[in-house]
């Protein structure tokens, strides 16, 4: 009995033996391993919604009687001259889209160029024609000097108003109708000038503050372009005669002030001029409306 029990404890043994010797030859395939948990984030997401009218107001704040526009990304152009590409990336980024379009996409569609910049009124009528497919609706509220023949009126009437006091301005036949304005820039009296735009244009003046409001009230920035280096600003890129585009956020109407970011980093976020002094430099105003 005990000579039985040795030999199938041998045997038994041996089977043990052989059994692991093919599991070490054949390995046993391990089960696939779950897939990897994704996070939210590495999705391409759908593109938002632009923000509703009922959440672009509650954006406007008011304090001591400024009214302006809250929660407004910046985006640096830094020196390079591009600040038509940064203003649109800010009303986009503001409008909750900022994955929409690319820089060098706005690049592309704005005509930039990376030496002499943006064409302004080129730009603005780029603005107009691709607005749809970035989802804004272009609303135009003023335009100053786009035509040879406005220039040279407007400097006319400059120099009726400045004979007495200084030198009048020589006018040239050939006038650019793009940057004819910006030759001149250096050379005017800006105490005249703005007496002369306050009280020739004030008609104009009225009707661009109102809409200014109106917009600001909504939580919807106006863009504003204006003539640099006729007032004296804070910024490197203040001084350069030329074109230059910036945001109207806010105003003040006790102060008869308006509140305006430029693209130009930290402590240009909100700024504070006189309207009458702003009407002086403006040469466009338009907005971009997400409510389509």
């Amino acid at each position: 009995m005990k000579k039985l029990l040795r030999i199938f404890l041998i045997v038994l043994l041996l089977l043990c033996v052989d059994a692991a010797a093919k599991s070490k030859r054949h390995p046993k395939k391990e089960p696939p391993r779950p897939p990897k948990q994704v996070r939210r984030q590495d999705l391409k997401v759908q593109p938002r919604k632009m923000d509703s009218d009922r959440d672009l107001r509650r954006n406007v704040k008011r304090f001591r009687g400024d009214v302006w526009i809250s929660g407004i990304p910046m985006y640096n152009q830094g020196s390079r001259p591009e600040c038509a590409i940064a203003v649109v990336r800010r009303l986009l980024d503001y409008y909750a889209s900022r994955h929409q379009v690319h820089m060098n996409s706005l690049r592309q569609a704005l005509g930039y160029d990376g030496r002499t910049g943006t064409n302004f009124y080129f730009m603005v009528e780029a603005i107009q024609k691709y607005s749809p497919q970035l989802r804004l609706r272009f609303q135009q509220i003023y335009r100053y000097m786009a035509t040879t023949q406005e220039i040279k009126d407007e400097l006319k009437q400059y120099n009726r108003y400045i004979t007495r006091k200084k030198q009048a301005i020589d006018i040239p036949q050939g006038i650019r109708a793009v940057d004819g304005f910006r030759p001149f820039i250096k050379e005017i009296d800006f105490e005249v000038w703005k007496e002369m735009r306050c009280t020739e244009q004030r008609r104009d003046q009225q009707n661009a503050w109102n809409q200014i409001v109106r917009q600001i009230d909504q939580g919807i920035p106006v863009v504003w372009g204006v003539y640099t280096g006729m007032v004296r600003e804070q910024g490197a890129l203040a001084s350069r005669a030329g074109e230059h585009l910036r945001l109207i956020i806010g105003y003040n109407v006790a102060s008869q002030c308006i509140i305006y970011s430029d693209s130009w980093g930290p402590g240009h976020e909100k700024k504070e001029m006189p309207w009458d002094t702003a009407w002086a430099i403006t040469w466009e105003l338009f907005v971009l409306d997400p409510r389509n």
